[in-house]
C-alpha cells in the first residue's frame, strides 16, 4: 500500500518498477481488512480521512517516514557545516 496516496494493491507486481519504493507491506494484522476492501479486485483506494484501521495504520506510517526525512535532512545539514 502507498501510505500517501491510500492506493492498495494486491499484488506489488501491479505497480511499476519506479514507483515500487513507495509501496509498503500492509501488516499481517491488517491482511483481512486489506483484502475486504479489495473485494477481489486487483487494486483499490483506502480513503485516509476515514477512521478505518488501514487509514489509521497509513496515517501513522506517512507520521513515521516523515519524521525520518526530518531527521536525515538535519544530518545532512550538519554534515555540510
Amino acid at each position: 500500500m502507498d501510505t500517501s496516496t491510500g492506493h492498495l494493491v494486491r499484488d506489488i507486481e501491479f505497480v511499476p518498477a519506479e514507483k515500487r519504493k513507495d509501496y509498503t507491506p500492509v501488516p499481517r494484522r491488517l491482511r483481512r481488512a486489506a483484502e475486504k476492501k479489495l473485494d477481489g479486485k486487483d487494486e483499490a483506494v483506502v480513503d485516509l480521512a476515514r477512521r478505518t484501521q488501514l487509514a489509521q495504520w497509513a496515517r501513522a506510517d506517512r507520521r513515521k517516514k516523515k519524521s525520518r526525512r526530518r531527521l536525515e535532512k538535519v544530518g545532512r545539514k550538519a554534515a555540510r557545516k
